[in-house]
C-alpha cells in the first residue's frame, strides 16, 4: 500500500493550466468519483486558487498514478497531452512531508499564510464526511492540522503575511496614482472581497461598488462598509462609469469577456480601466488585455508584492522545516508500528482468553461470592493478565519500530503458542505498511 499526492500549483503551472484543473461545488461528487476507482482505498481531494492537489491510499505507485491522472482526464475533459507535463508527484515519506509544508503554508504564494490550514482542514473533513478516508489518512491528516497550528504559534510564521487580498490592493495601490479618488467595483462578496474592500478603504478608496451574482449578500456587505451595491446583471452598465474593477468569484466561467469589454469600452470611448483578476478560473479572460486602455492583472502577477514582505518570515520558516521533519520522524513511528498489530491484538485475545478461563474456574470454585466480590475479582485478575502482556506488546512495537519484528516472529509464535498461519498473515501485514514510507517513484508515472 502506497501514499501518493498528486497536482499542480502555482510554483510550476501556469495559470491557463491551473484553471482548467479546479474543483468548485461539485467537490463531493468528485471525492464520490475517484473513490470508485478499485485501487484508491484512500482519497483526499484539496483545491484553491493557487494549487489543486489529490492524496491517495494507493494499492500501486504505478496504478495509483494512473487511476488519478485518468480521473483528472475524465473530470476535467482534458488529454494527458495538456496536463501530464504539469503534474507533481510525491510518494511515501516524500508526499507526508509535501503535505506538512502546503499546510504550514511554506509552499503559498504568500509564504506562512494561513488560509491553507483552514482549506486542508476542510477537504479533509468533506472526505471523511464521504467516507474516503481510512485509518491513514485520518491519522496523518488529523497529526497535520494539529502540527500546523503549533508550528503558526510557536515560530510566528504567519504573524507578518499579507493576504493576496492585500497584496491585489497593494498592487494597484503601487501601480494607480491617487487610488483613492479612483471609482472601484469589487465583483464577489466572498472572504477574499471583503479583506479587499477593507483594504481598499484602509487606503482611503471611498467610490466602490460591490456586485454579486447574489444581491442580498451584496447589498449586506456594502451595508457593513457603507458603499454601493448592485446585482450582477448591472455590471455592463456600473462599469461604463468606473476605473478599477477587482474581481474574486468562483465563478467555472469568465464572468467578463472579451466581447463584453469591448462593447464596454466603445461606450467608454477607451477611457482606460484596470482589472485585477484573483478568482481561478479567472473572472475575465486573458485576451481582453488586446483591447485599447485596458489593463489586466492575475492572480500571478501579485508574486512581486507577496516576495517584498518575504524577509521577515524566512528564518520561521526555517524553523518550521525543522518541526516537519520531527513531525515526519513521530508519523514513521506511528506507521511502522500498524505492523505490530496483528500481534498485539493477538496477544490481547489470548489474554482475554486466559483471563476468562481463570475467572471461571475460581467462580466454579467458590460459588458463594457476592456481586461486588465477583466484581472486584473479574477486573484484579484481568488487570494481573494485562500487566504480564503490558511489556511483550511494548517489545513487539519497539521491533516493529526497529524494522526487526518479522525477525522476531518466531520467538512469539512458540512464546505464545500462537497458530502457524499467524505467522504469514502477520508478515504480510508487515509488508502492507511499509510500503506507505516508500518514496520511490517509478518512470512508467511520466
Amino acid at each position: 500500500m502506497y501514499i501518493l499526492n498528486i497536482g499542480v500549483n502555482h510554483q510550476t503551472t501556469p495559470i491557463e493550466i491551473r484553471e482548467k484543473i479546479t474543483f468548485s461545488e461539485y467537490i463531493e461528487l468528485a471525492n464520490e468519483k475517484l473513490s470508485q476507482y478499485s485501487n484508491i482505498r484512500e482519497s483526499v481531494i484539496l483545491s484553491t486558487c493557487n494549487r489543486t492537489e489529490i492524496y491517495v491510499v494507493s494499492d500501486c505507485i504505478d496504478s495509483g498514478y494512473l487511476s488519478v491522472k485518468n480521473f483528472l482526464l475524465d473530470w476535467f475533459d482534458l488529454s494527458s497531452e495538456e496536463i501530464a507535463p504539469y503534474l507533481v508527484v510525491h510518494a511515501g515519506t516524500d508526499a507526508i512531508r509535501h503535505l506538512l509544508q502546503v499546510i504550514t503554508g511554506l509552499h503559498s504564494m504568500v509564504l506562512g499564510e494561513t488560509q491553507i490550514l483552514g482549506q486542508i482542514r476542510e477537504a479533509y473533513l468533506t472526505s471523511l464526511k464521504l467516507n474516503t478516508t481510512g485509518k491513514i489518512f485520518n491519522e496523518i491528516f488529523q497529526r497535520a492540522i494539529a502540527f500546523a497550528k503549533k508550528a503558526h504559534a510557536q515560530t510566528g510564521i504567519g504573524e507578518h503575511t499579507v493576504s493576496i487580498s492585500y497584496a491585489a490592493v497593494e498592487l494597484l495601490n503601487q501601480s494607480i496614482v491617487n487610488l483613492s479618488e479612483k471609482r472601484i467595483v469589487v465583483v464577489g462578496a466572498g472572504e477574499m472581497s471583503e479583506l479587499a474592500i477593507r483594504n481598499l478603504i484602509s487606503l482611503g478608496c471611498q467610490n466602490i461598488t460591490i456586485v454579486n451574482r447574489t444581491y442580498e449578500r451584496a447589498n449586506k456587505l456594502a451595508n457593513e462598509f457603507y458603499v454601493k451595491a448592485e446585482a450582477i446583471e448591472h455590471l455592463s452598465n456600473v462599469l461604463l462609469e468606473t476605473d478599477i474593477v477587482l474581481l474574486a468569484t468562483s465563478s467555472p466561467t469568465p464572468v467578463l469577456s472579451k466581447s463584453d469589454i469591448e462593447e464596454i469600452q466603445t461606450k467608454r470611448n477607451y477611457f482606460p480601466i484596470t482589472f485585477v483578476d484573483i478568482g481561478l478560473p479567472r473572472n475575465v479572460e486573458e485576451t481582453i488585455n488586446e483591447i485599447e486602455n485596458v489593463r489586466v492583472y492575475n492572480i500571478d502577477a501579485l508574486q512581486s508584492v507577496v516576495d517584498a514582505n518575504l524577509q521577515a518570515r524566512q528564518k520561521a520558516a526555517e524553523k518550521v522545516e525543522a518541526m516537519i521533519e520531527e513531525e515526519i520522524a513521530s508519523i514513521k513511528e506511528w506507521i511502522k508500528q500498524l505492523g505490530a498489530r496483528p500481534i498485539i491484538t493477538a496477544l490481547h485475545k489470548k489474554g482475554e482468553e486466559i483471563h476468562q478461563e481463570i475467572y471461571t474456574n475460581i467462580l466454579r470454585k467458590m460459588p458463594d461470592l457476592t456481586y461486588r466480590e465477583k466484581n472486584l475479582l473479574y477486573f484484579q485478575t484481568r488487570r494481573i493478565v494485562r500487566r504480564l502482556l503490558h511489556e511483550p506488546i511494548i517489545c513487539a512495537k519497539q521491533l516493529s519500530k526497529d524494522n526487526q519484528l518479522i525477525n522476531s516472529l518466531q520467538w512469539f509464535m512458540k512464546a505464545f503458542n500462537f497458530e502457524e498461519e499467524h505467522k504469514e498473515k502477520v508478515e504480510q501485514h508487515i509488508n502492507y505498511y511499509e510500503t506507505l514510507l516508500q518514496t520511490e517513484i517509478k518512470e512508467s508515472t511520466d
